[in-house]
């Protein structure tokens, strides 16, 4: 069976199984309850971090931190080039695009990357952005999803490995308009003794459906694939900061692409 050649839609179909199956076999409340607060202590799971105000009652919270032996400027310069279009979101290729989504993560600091201004961020390659609403460099960014926002004229960039230009857009998790996707995601470095560093990352998550396969997923995603999928970037991000980066390979864009 050769998922690569699959059409987008299969590979969506077949990713949305297998987390299904993960979620209602491996996935019990005591797991969920770990996962969402992995790595973090009570006192940073109550601490106000920036935008927190984002969301008022958001219906998913996920806390995650893992401790980096290296200071906030070695960190920082891993996390500013997170994005579809830059390094990717270190995180399980594999998995990622399962969903057809095109990730594909760059295991090097590049000049062109550390630069990163507030606006639309690519998350993928097929245009779907997470707007980066607030950062200040070396210490945190903020990216938000509102599916409110009119994104009509926002830029389009150009797909080298199809040749084709991609219209950028906001992220939506389902096609149709008649719901409400709130995301706050919030990716923080705290200074600590000894040139170390805390990572931590916070996701408020709210929407508004009456359609239960909408409201389903809408869980899943705020959870279950966010944790999966957040707690590998922390993992990758303390392995590039501390000097091991090259445990990992970059994997390239089909038929070239930004290599």
């Amino acid at each position: 069976m050769n998922v690569k050649n699959w059409s987008r839609k299969k590979k969506i179909l077949l990713g949305l199984i297998s987390l299904i199956a993960i979620t209602l076999v491996l996935y019990p409340p005591t797991v969920r309850s770990w996962m969402e607060k992995w790595g973090t202590t009570e006192i940073e799971r109550n601490m106000t971090l920036p935008d927190d105000d984002f969301i008022s009652n958001p219906k998913v919270v996920t806390n995650h931190a893992i401790t980096i032996d290296a200071p906030p400027t070695e960190v920082w310069k891993w996390l500013v080039q997170v994005g579809g279009y830059r390094a990717g979101w270190y995180s399980l290729t594999w998995a990622e695009n399962l969903f057809g989504m095109g990730i594909y993560n760059k295991y090097e600091i590049r000049p062109e990357w550390q630069n990163l201004e507030l606006g639309p961020l690519c998350f993928n390659q097929i245009g779907d952005c997470w707007p980066v609403v607030d950062i200040e460099p070396g210490k945190y960014l903020v990216l938000h999803i509102d599916n409110r926002v009119d994104d009509s004229d926002w830029d389009s960039i150009f797909y080298a490995s199809t040749g084709e230009t991609v219209k950028l857009r906001m992220w939506k998790s389902f096609p149709d308009d008649d719901y409400l996707d709130l995301t706050s995601w919030i990716l923080y470095i705290e200074e600590l003794p000894d040139g170390k560093s805390r990572l931590i990352s916070r996701m408020h998550k709210t929407w508004e459906t009456e359609k239960p396969i909408q409201n389903f997923m809408f869980k899943l995603s705020g959870e279950e694939m966010h944790c999966l999928m957040d707690i590998e970037m922390l993992k990758q991000i303390k392995d590039c900061a501390e000097g091991n980066a090259s445990k990992y390979t970059n994997t390239p864009l089909p038929e070239g692409g930004i290599n």
